[in-house]
């Protein structure tokens, strides 16, 4: 009888941390972003550029970066779409910053450009969704990034 108690005991405190652990993880609000900074490669008929995201874990788990699907503007064109995925795990009350790769034509942001050489700057956006995912499962929330006036 005993030797069943103690089982029983230990089964019910298993199933309490699993069970406080999964809800745990479906808890997981949206993080905060902003862009951190632009990394471009130029050549002839196009370049690289790496959209630097800042993201911030406001959770009390991991999250694992799985993929965004994003637009992306320059002076309201749209020059970049797709769905880079990642893998990356930010902790906790972390901060991390990861790179959004794209090529772009010069011919698709011509006017982009100089409007942004009359006005010495440009104005950015990135708008999509991002894909988490925790032990249990997948989150996925919008997401939207500007900088400079759009």
């Amino acid at each position: 009888m005993k030797r069943v108690l103690v089982v029983l005991g230990a089964a019910t405190m298993l199933a309490i941390f699993v069970g406080a652990s999964i809800c745990q993880r479906i808890l997981v609000i949206n993080c905060e972003y902003a862009f951190a900074d632009f990394k471009t490669d130029w050549r002839v008929l196009d370049f690289d550029l790496k959209a630097g995201i800042q993201i911030k874990n406001p959770n009390e788990v991991d999250v694992i970066i799985d993929k965004i699907s994003m637009d992306f503007y320059i002076n309201e064109t749209n020059v970049a779409a797709g769905t880079p995925t990642f893998g990356d795990t930010i902790p906790p009350d972390a901060t991390d910053t990861i790179y959004i790769p794209m090529t772009i034509s010069y011919a698709d942001v011509l006017g982009e450009l100089v409007d942004a050489i009359k006005g010495d700057s440009a104005a950015y956006k990135l708008v999509g969704t991002i894909y988490f995912e925790t032990r249990v499962d997948e989150h996925k929330y919008p997401i939207t990034i500007t900088q400079g006036a759009i």
